[in-house]
């Protein structure tokens, strides 16, 4: 019977060993972070509704400013020691990983070793092991951790005034639809890309470690048209995906972070109407920023969650 291929996340989790609970205090450090980050939007928002009602205390004012500083200041605490403790994990798993690698090369026929160029293995123990890093260190506890707050924020509009809270996830639905477009023949894409990149890789390392003898023998022609062809693959395999994906990109990275686009005109017809107090609209007005949209947040790791997907072939050598 066919033994079941396990996947990439057993894999960290066993090579993580004794540091599984430093990631769990990560995300749970990262998550206080984020909490902490909100609480000053509605400690201002607070401010704002008493300005408006023509508030004088100035001793009301100083005593939000002295909890506004010092929840930053706890944020930025809980995100050092959430980036300390997902780094350490990372690199107890990176060291594994190497070691579970050197293991296996060790076990592989001679045949194996000999028809393989000395460049895939170097890339495989070094720059493919190391670009898991970004993925663990910084997106399984930031990326966790910032969709904790639009889910906050949203759950606030939706408090306060429902018909702004719809208005401001229009240009998330946006996303949702320029996300799905990116996906069009991900797959085929992306695979194109790791190939590519393991042979410009390949070429690379090759050409460099063996010039002296290619020069010894004549052979710089021949070798060097071998390296140029690796990369204007590589070259041709992002360029025509990228240029599959630029109008979906265009789309994602200028309407889905300003929510500002509808939140704006609607809530400044609901306050002409009536419908809407103008505290509330400058309170929508101050959450309506990038931070408070959560595919602003997936976009920013989505980039760097692609470069660290092909860690996975690395886990199947």
């Amino acid at each position: 019977m066919k033994e079941k291929k396990r996947s990439a996340a057993s894999w960290i989790l066993e090579w993580a060993g004794q540091k599984r609970s430093a990631y769990v205090w990560s995300v749970v450090l990262a998550v206080g972070n984020v909490i902490f980050k909100i609480i000053p939007y509605f400690i201002i928002a607070n401010i704002v509704t008493m300005f408006l009602d023509g508030s004088k205390e100035f001793k009301e004012y100083l005593i939000k400013a002295i909890w506004i500083a010092l929840s930053f200041i706890i944020a930025e605490l809980f995100h050092s020691l959430s980036t300390s403790l997902s780094h350490k994990a990372t690199f107890t798993v990176l060291a594994n990983i190497r070691k579970s690698c050197c293991e296996k090369l060790a076990r592989v026929p001679l045949g194996y070793v000999k028809d393989t160029p000395s460049g895939t293995f170097k890339n495989i123990m070094v720059e493919r092991i190391d670009s898991i890093e970004t993925t663990l260190a910084h997106i399984v506890p930031e990326f966790t951790s910032n969709l904790l707050a639009p889910v906050i924020i949203l759950i606030y509009f939706f408090m306060t005034d429902w018909r702004m809270a719809l208005w401001s996830l229009v240009p998330v639905v946006v996303g949702f639809l320029s996300y799905f477009g990116m996906m069009i023949d991900y797959k085929p894409s992306f695979e194109r890309t790791v190939k590519t990149t393991k042979d410009l890789n390949d070429a690379a390392v090759e050409y460099i470690d063996g010039i002296e003898v290619i020069k010894a023998f004549g052979k710089t022609e021949s070798s060097y048209a071998k390296f140029t062809k690796a990369a204007m693959e590589y070259a041709d395999s992002f360029i025509s995906w990228m240029k599959r994906c630029s109008i979906f990109q265009a789309l994602l990275m200028v309407v889905t972070p300003y929510t500002l686009l509808t939140v704006l005109p609607f809530g400044a017809h609901y306050v002409e109407n009536g419908t809407l107090t103008i505290s509330s609209f400058v309170i929508k007005f101050l959450g309506e920023n990038p931070g408070a949209c959560p595919w602003d947040e997936a976009k920013k790791y989505f980039s760097k969650s692609l470069m660290s997907i092909s860690s996975e072939y690395t886990l199947q050598i």
